[in-house]
């Protein structure tokens, strides 16, 4: 859905000044941290991001004496009713200020405004964009059946952007009236179906430049069945059903994999001792890394399994208050290269001199850097709530057709076929380097955890589908029709679904702005 990939483009403009007439304002703050990308990017309305509307919003803080913002308010918020003054309030946990000093201690600073821009990236405005470039048909007749396609297939795109923009509407209680909801989402629907048709016939273009005449008649003869005629819709109600479950089954694995692993390998924690020779232990900071930041430096096998460990590196302070000629000098758990990524952190470190007793040049720092795992595989991340679909158990002839579905999806079969291209061994080697050891353990842990995902997988088809509509779907998977769709190319089909996408995000963006003021900066100098 667009709304997803926007959402590691979403980027922020950060503008400091004003003050309030009872406190104490400050001007040109010195920020020891401020939010980053990923964390703007998560905390941008849904709504918004749907209908690639950027926005405005002024925080109002108080600096308690550690920097922190407290009793922030926002204000001046446009456009008002889609979420960004809740948006920007999240984001004030992110902040934090240097410490004003007064005769060697922390004093309280007063207050400050930081106005915040939400801004999307170039290709979610629906601005200006070229088509990518399809391949010639593979026969005149596939240009034929293309053309019969092009409705079907717009058909199941306008229930695509309707089922994505359900979803959005769904996420976006906080901070969003009922009146902008009502209206997001006739404005979606509007966009959708402005921009759906030309959307359908470069898919079937698409389709006609790799599937043959067989294979694309078997795909218009199930696209007007009964079953494929409101297949979009449906099928998007299995697939979010299914996704709660992936989602178990990947921390389950996560588990199982970490414990085969630490069977191999002592994978608890050392206590840290301090050093000889280190005059500064973790001093205070002027900048150093976020949480995100460390843990996107985290080595990628701990993050899989779900580890948690530590590293200190000795470096040598410099007049500046940076770091030079680090090393890496202990790391717990060990052989899992956290010293490596402290390392790799070390730039990100500035010593705050105004907060240091003594002179800092060339004395040897030590930075101690704690690694927690990504919260997708923490072992104490708390389980997502029971998705499993309600009514009566499905039959054993639908359930038995139903796997062989899930058997012939192709994301499945590519999972599946991951142990025989790694050739994996059969058991745990008892020694060897770290990384062969977390794959081996992964891929056994999938190997034992699958049979269950895949019973569940089949579940969710079983109870959407009849027996009878459940044949005529595998039919279809594993006839032409299904064979052909596999040859197609992803990444053609999801620049077509960027580049149409973001015109029905644009014409969305049009009919919802009519009346308002909520036009992104750029599409306002673009027409002008």
């Amino acid at each position: 859905m667009k709304w997803k990939r926007v959402l590691a483009g979403a980027a922020c403009v950060l503008t400091m000044g004003g003050g309030t007439a009872h406190a104490q304002k400050i001007v040109n703050p010195d920020w020891a941290s401020r939010p980053d990308g990923s964390q703007v990017a998560k905390a941008y309305p849904p709504l918004a991001m749907q209908l690639s509307i950027e926005g405005r919003s002024t925080l109002s803080c108080t600096v308690s004496t550690e920097g922190r913002l407290r009793n922030c308010v926002a204000m001046g918020t446009t456009p008002p009713g889609l979420g960004f003054d809740s948006a920007a309030l999240k984001l004030a946990e992110s902040f934090r200020m240097t410490p004003k000093m007064e005769n060697g201690r922390p004093r309280p600073s007063g207050t400050v405004r930081i106005p915040i821009r939400f801004v999307l990236p170039e290709d979610a405005r629906g601005d200006s964009s070229t088509p990518p470039r399809i391949g010639a048909s593979t026969s005149p007749g596939a240009d034929i059946l293309a053309a019969r396609l092009a409705p079907l297939l717009t058909r199941d795109m306008i229930a695509r952007q309707d089922m994505a923009a359900e979803i959005a509407i769904e996420q976006a209680a906080e901070g969003v009236d009922q009146q902008s909801k009502a209206q997001a989402r006739r404005a979606i629907s509007g966009g959708a179906r402005a921009a759906a048709p030309a959307w359908g016939v470069a898919q079937g273009a698409a389709y006609a430049a790799t599937m043959t005449e067989t294979e694309l008649q078997a795909l218009l003869d199930f696209l007007s069945s009964p079953t494929g005629s409101d297949l979009e819709a449906r099928h998007m109600r299995v697939v979010m059903a299914q996704l709660p479950m992936q989602v178990q089954f990947v921390r389950t694995m996560s588990a199982l994999a970490r414990d085969k692993f630490c069977a191999q390998m002592a994978c608890g924690f050392d206590r840290w001792r301090p050093a000889e020779g280190v005059a500064l232990v973790n001093p205070p900071w002027s900048r150093q890394p976020t949480e995100y930041d460390i843990e996107s430096m985290a080595p990628p096998m701990t993050n899989l399994l779900g580890l948690s460990g530590w590293a200190q590196i000795n470096c040598i302070a410099q007049p500046s208050g940076g770091l030079d000629s680090c090393v890496a000098v202990r790391e717990s758990p060990e052989g899992l290269h956290f010293g490596a990524a402290a390392l790799q952190l070390s730039d990100g470190y500035e010593i705050d001199s105004t907060r240091v007793d003594s002179n800092i040049d060339g004395e040897t720092v030590a930075v101690l850097i704690n690694f927690k795992p990504t919260s997708f595989t923490a072992p104490h991340f708390n389980p997502i709530p029971d998705n499993e679909p309600h009514g009566k158990a499905p039959s054993e002839e639908a359930m038995s057709l139903a796997r062989r579905i899930v058997k012939a999806d192709v994301t499945m079969q590519q999972i599946d076929s991951l142990a025989d291209q790694l050739k994996i061994p059969s058991s745990v080697p008892s020694s060897g380097n770290t990384e062969l050891l977390g794959a081996v353990a992964l891929i056994q842990a999938f190997q034992e955890s699958r049979p269950a995902l895949a019973e569940e997988m089949a579940r969710t088809y079983a109870v959407e589908y009849t027996p009878a509509e459940l044949r005529v779907i595998l039919d279809f998977r594993i006839g032409p029709g299904g064979q052909g769709l596999k040859r197609l190319d992803p990444d053609l089909l999801d620049a077509l679904e960027r580049f149409h996408g973001a015109k029905a995000a644009a014409e969305a963006r049009r009919l919802f702005c009519a009346g308002r003021e909520c036009e992104p900066a750029a599409a306002k100098a673009a027409a002008s």
